[in-house]
């Protein structure tokens, strides 16, 4: 990972990275270590449930402007939060972990997500726990448990869409899946939604999006 010479790198499910393990090492020192390998700068922020911790790894030319983390509900996790300046423009980063298994509650995360791009751009990345927009629909008479039922609802994904969160693996048209493969119904939990301006696709293409941020062969501008 340290070869692709990331600029931003979003985490969750950091369990038992927050200990101090021996007396003389400071918290987050597994963190720490990453940190070194990367040779970027971390910001993490605790779960309230299951120990899942979610951080940030920043390295320039993104600067920090300051840290936004929020545990309060509705979060069943947190949100990683983070205000940055890249190349003059300020940019809001979400790295965010929706609830297991509450649709109520993942439905009001995205809301809280919604609330980001009022503020400017914004990027909300991480595991949203249900379907995406561009999912194939559940079909009849499915006979799968009712938490993984419950994970195939597009409330959340309309949610984010409506507020101008973007999903760019359904811009790029990327719908590989990234859970569920045993299921036999695989979906695209882990997602990357965007409020920029404009975004302009590698086919030459272009779609309205409302930074200018390269990444997946995606340029994004704000205005």
């Amino acid at each position: 990972m340290a070869g692709l010479n990331l600029h931003a790198l979003a985490l969750q499910e950091l369990k038992h990275f927050d200990v101090a393990g021996r007396s003389w090492w400071r918290p987050w020192w597994r963190l720490r270590q990453v940190e070194q390998v990367l040779g970027m700068r971390a910001y993490p922020v605790k779960s309230n449930h299951h120990g899942c911790h979610l951080a940030w790894l920043i390295r320039e030319p993104i600067r920090v402007i300051e840290e936004c983390h929020d545990q309060a509900t509705p979060w069943w996790h947190a949100l990683c939060g983070l205000r940055v300046d890249i190349d003059g423009v300020k940019v809001h980063l979400a790295n965010v972990h929706f609830a297991p298994s509450a649709p109520s509650i993942r439905k009001m995360e995205a809301e809280a997500c919604s609330l980001i791009p009022q503020q400017g751009p914004a990027i909300v990345v991480g595991d949203m726990n249900a379907f995406s927009i561009s999912d194939p629909h559940l079909p009849a008479g499915s006979k799968l448990p009712l938490k993984e039922r419950k994970k195939y609802k597009r409330g959340p994904a309309k949610e984010l869409e409506g507020a101008g969160l973007r999903d760019m693996g359904a811009l790029l048209g990327d719908a590989a899946p990234t859970v569920g493969h045993r299921s036999g119904l695989a979906y695209r939990c882990d997602r990357i939604q965007c409020a920029t301006r404009r975004c302009h696709l590698p086919d030459g293409g272009e779609r309205p999006s409302s930074l200018r941020c390269r990444g997946s062969g995606v340029k994004l501008e704000a205005g």
